[in-house]
C-alpha cells in the first residue's frame, strides 16, 4: 500500500527570535540573574545544550540553539548544538508511535477495539480470564500493563550490550533488563506503561511485516517531514555524526554518550527540534477540523487518497476524534473541575477543550529531557530538547512559562477563545501595513517619545529608550500589538488616517503599561 505524504517540508533555515523577544524570555527564565542564559548554563554547570523551536500561526516561527553537544569530549572540541543536532526524546516517542497506529486504523489494517492478541503473531499478551486488551486501552495507558519505563543499556559496557534483546519479543518476554510484560492490574484505570507501548511495537511489526524503524519511517517520519529523525536502534553506531550526548550530572556525559533503547515505541526516537515541530504541525492540522464541531470534507481515509491530490491529513476526522477522546471528557465541553489538568488521550496528553485545547508530552531518558506542547486550533506551541538532567526539569518549566507569557498564549482554562492559525489581516492584501510605516513624534517634540515603524510595517522601535525592533501583530485595520516591549503587558499602536483611505497614517496613539501618548507623522 502506498502511504500518502502529508506535510513534508522542504529544508529551510528558521531564524532566531527577535533580540527583544529572547531578552524578555531570558529575563523571565532567570529573573534574579544578570548573565545571558547560555553563559549562566556554562558558569553554573547546568544544561550543556538545548534546541528550541517555537510555533506561531501554524508554522515554525523561530528557533534557538544554545550550548554544546558534548561537554567533556576527549579531544577537547566543544561542538555546538545546531539545527541538525539529534536528541533522544524518550517518551515523546509514544505520541509519534500512536500516530502510526491511527494511520493504520484509517487504512483498515488495525481496529482500536479488537483484542490485541488478534494481531500478535510471535508472542501473546497474558491476560486474566475474561479480559480483553485493545489498542485503545494500550494507547491511553489504561490496559493494566506493567513496566512503567525502561532503564536502557550502557553502550560502553560489553556485558550490557550483550544483554540487549535481539528483537521486541525478547523485551516482552523479559530477556533483557526488565520484567516480562503482562497485565497485572485491573484495566480501565490510567497507569503509565512503557510496557504497553512495547506491546504496540510488536503489533505494528507483526501487522506490517517490517522492522519497527522502517515502518515508522514509512508511516510517520517521512509523511510528517521528519527527514532528520530515526527509530533505528543506535546500540553500536550513533544515529548520525551530529547527535547530542546525554549528561545526567552537570558536564559529565553518559559513558558511551547515551544509552541504547530497543523499546523504540516507548523511548527510542532520535530527532531534532524542527522535525518534532513539523510532527506537531502535521498532527495539529489533522486535528483542527474537528475542534469546532465541523469536519472538513478533505479528511477522507488515508487509503482513499490518490496521487496528485492536495496533501492529505494524517488521518480522518473520525480517527482524530478517537485520538482526542479521554474517558468521561468530550471534545466540546469541559467535564473536569480543572480544564488545565493534563489527562491522557490516545498517545498524547490533553488539557482544555475546543479552541483552547493543548496537546503535550514530555520525556526523559538518562541525560535527556524533552517537552512538546501545542495548541492545534491556535497553531502555537513549542518543542524543547535538553541534553542534560541537572536543573533540566526546572529549566523546562521556566522556559515554557516564559514563552507563554512573552507570546501572550492563553492558558487551556482561559475563557477567551484562541484565534485560529488562518492568515491574519496583515496579510489580507490591503497594504495597510505599509501605510503605517514611517517616523512619528509626540506633539511636544520630545525625542524619547519617538516611534519608528519599519518600511514594511511589520516592526517598530522607540529610540533612544528602546531600539527594538519589536514585531508588530495586526489586531485590526488601525491597531497593532507591539510584541516583546513589555512582556506580559498589553502594548498597542493605534493609527489614524485621513478620509482618503489610500493615504498613509497621520498619527498614532501609543498605549502601554502606565504610558499613553499621541505622536504625529514627521
Amino acid at each position: 500500500m502506498t502511504v500518502a505524504v502529508v506535510t513534508a517540508n522542504a529544508p529551510c533555515a528558521h531564524g532566531e527570535p527577535p533580540a527583544a523577544t529572547w531578552e524578555a524570555i531570558e529575563a523571565k527564565t532567570r529573573p534574579s540573574k544578570t548573565l545571558p542564559l547560555e553563559e549562566y548554563m556554562q558558569k553554573y554547570d547546568l544544561i550543556p545544550g538545548f534546541a528550541l523551536a517555537v510555533l506561531t500561526n501554524g508554522k515554525i516561527d523561530w528557533t534557538k540553539y544554545c550550548g554544546v553537544r558534548k561537554a567533556d569530549a576527549a579531544d577537547g572540541r566543544l561542538l555546538p548544538v545546531d539545527a541538525s543536532t539529534q536528541f533522544q526524546v524518550a517518551s515523546v516517542s509514544k505520541p509519534v508511535t500512536a500516530v502510526a497506529v491511527l494511520r493504520l486504523v484509517d487504512a483498515g489494517l488495525l481496529n482500536l477495539d479488537v483484542d490485541v492478541n488478534t494481531y500478535l503473531k510471535r508472542w501473546k499478551l497474558t491476560v486474566p480470564a475474561g479480559t480483553v486488551i485493545t489498542l485503545r486501552l494500550l494507547l491511553s495507558h489504561r490496559a493494566g500493563v506493567n513496566v512503567d519505563s525502561f532503564p536502557g543499556y550502557a553502550r560502553s559496557n560489553s556485558a550490557c550490550v550483550a544483554r540487549i534483546p535481539k528483537d521486541v519479543v525478547g523485551v516482552l518476554e523479559g530477556r533483557g533488563n526488565t520484567l516480562p510484560v503482562t497485565v497485572d492490574s485491573v484495566p480501565g484505570f490510567e497507569r503509565y506503561s512503557g510496557g504497553g507501548y512495547t506491546v504496540i511495537q510488536c503489533v505494528l511489526e507483526d501487522v506490517c511485516g517490517k522492522p519497527f524503524h522502517e515502518l515508522m519511517s514509512e508511516w510517520v517520519l517521512a509523511p510528517c517531514g521528519m527527514d532528520n529523525s530515526t527509530f533505528r536502534l543506535a546500540d553500536v553506531h550513533p544515529p548520525s555524526d551530529n547527535h547530542a550526548s546525554g549528561h545526567p550530572f552537570c558536564h559529565a556525559s553518559v559513558s558511551g554518550d547515551y544509552l541504547a533503547y530497543p523499546e523504540g515505541a516507548a523511548a527510542g526516537l532520535w530527532t531534532t527540534a524542527v522535525d518534532l515541530a513539523n510532527f506537531s504541525l502535521a498532527l495539529a492540522r489533522a486535528i483542527r477540523p474537528v475542534l469546532g464541531g465541523k469536519e472538513s470534507p478533505t479528511t477522507s481515509s488515508i487509503a482513499e487518497e490518490e496521487p496528485g491530490d492536495a496533501a492529505p491529513l494524517l488521518f480522518s476526522a473520525a480517527t482524530a476524534r478517537e485520538m482526542l477522546t479521554i474517558p468521561g471528557v468530550t471534545l466540546d465541553e469541559a467535564t473536569d473541575k480543572n480544564p488545565s489538568e493534563k489527562r491522557m488521550a490516545l498517545g498524547i496528553g490533553r488539557s482544555g477543550y475546543g479552541s483552547r485545547m493543548r496537546l503535550s508530552h514530555g520525556g526523559g531518558n538518562l541525560g535527556f529531557i524533552t517537552t512538546m506542547e501545542f495548541c492545534p486550533h491556535g497553531g502555537f506551541g513549542y518543542v524543547l530538547l535538553f541534553n542534560g538532567h541537572c536543573d533540566g526539569n526546572q529549566m523546562r518549566l521556566e522556559l515554557g512559562a516564559a514563552l507563554a507569557q512573552v507570546h501572550n498564549w492563553p492558558s487551556p482554562d482561559s475563557k477567551k477563545d484562541v484565534k485560529s492559525d488562518k492568515p491574519s489581516e496583515v496579510d489580507d492584501g490591503d497594504n495597510n501595513a505599509a501605510r503605517v510605516a514611517g517616523t512619528y513624534r509626540s506633539e511636544d517634540g520630545s525625542s524619547d517619545s519617538q516611534i519608528e515603524v519599519s518600511a514594511d510595517g511589520t516592526s517598530c522601535a522607540f529610540p533612544p529608550f528602546a531600539m527594538g525592533p519589536f514585531p508588530l501583530k495586526r489586531k485590526s485595520k488601525q491597531q497593532f500589538v507591539v510584541q516583546g516591549l513589555a512582556p506580559g503587558e498589553p502594548t498597542t499602536l493605534e493609527f489614524r488616517f485621513e478620509d482618503d483611505a489610500a493615504q498613509a497614517a497621520v498619527e498614532v496613539d501609543f498605549a502601554g503599561p502606565d504610558v499613553h501618548f499621541t505622536a504625529k507623522r514627521v
